[in-house]
């Protein structure tokens, strides 16, 4: 059976190991949560700028449906006065 002497001994080294083993994990976590910070940050400014270019085509696409609908009410005014020109047509033979 090991003396207090060396039971002592070796729980201050596994304290040591621990201690050293700790740190290391942490600075590892430390390092990787500051990339995830940096990417978010990166993704976030992407975000951003999509959300720019999104309202950009919604307005683009509210002016050509506005166009369309414009041309739509045209041509059936034009298909309108075309019955109207057919009807007064005399009918053939």
């Amino acid at each position: 059976m090991p003396t207090q002497e060396e039971r002592l001994t070796t729980l201050e080294q596994t304290v040591a190991l621990l201690r050293k083993r700790s740190g290391a994990e942490i600075q590892d976590l430390n390092r990787n949560v500051t990339m995830l910070l940096g990417i978010a940050s990166g993704q976030e400014l992407d975000i951003k700028e999509m959300k720019v270019s999104l309202v950009t085509i919604e307005d683009r696409l509210d002016e050509h449906t506005t166009i369309l609908n414009e041309h739509t009410t045209l041509l059936n005014e034009h298909k309108e006065l075309l019955h109207q020109i057919l009807a007064r047509l005399p009918e053939k033979p």
